[in-house]
């Protein structure tokens, strides 16, 4: 397993889980005022509109973007660890992107292993059989 920084790893497992996401944050840092429309986005990260909007509500969602009144997107960590945990981010990105897009690739196999393992654990949870007259009761 890919060793990161612990609220880098928090934030690719939990709130930044996607590649688009990840080039977002990137693009939005980059930028001035950390805000970008979403034609720019689209424009940078050669993304189609759809891809930007669904990874811009996504982040929104997780609280580290914004959207304002006139629909631009803007990067913002609510909290300093948020601030510094995407600074952080930053600085692995434009070092070795690389281990970023490994531990992506290991955290997705993770969550896929765990949701095959509860599928096949409910597949044999043992039920109680209802009585043979009806009454369940």
């Amino acid at each position: 397993m890919t060793k990161l920084p612990d609220g880098v790893r928090e934030l690719l497992a939990s709130r930044i889980d996607s590649f688009e996401k990840l080039e977002v944050v990137v693009a939005l840092h980059a930028a001035p005022r950390t805000t970008m429309t979403m034609d720019e986005l689209c424009r940078a990260l050669k993304l189609p509109r759809d891809s930007i909007r669904q990874a811009a509500m996504e982040l929104r969602a997780v609280a580290l973007v914004d959207l304002t009144s006139r629909g631009e997107v803007q990067l913002l960590p609510p909290t300093a660890r948020d601030q510094q945990a995407v600074g952080e981010l930053i600085r692995l990105y434009t070092e070795d992107r690389i281990v970023l897009v490994k531990t992506l690739g290991e955290i997705a196999v993770e969550r896929i292993r765990g949701m095959a393992s509860r599928a096949f654990a409910d597949a044999f949870v043992l039920r109680k059989k209802p009585p043979k007259d009806g009454d369940d009761g």
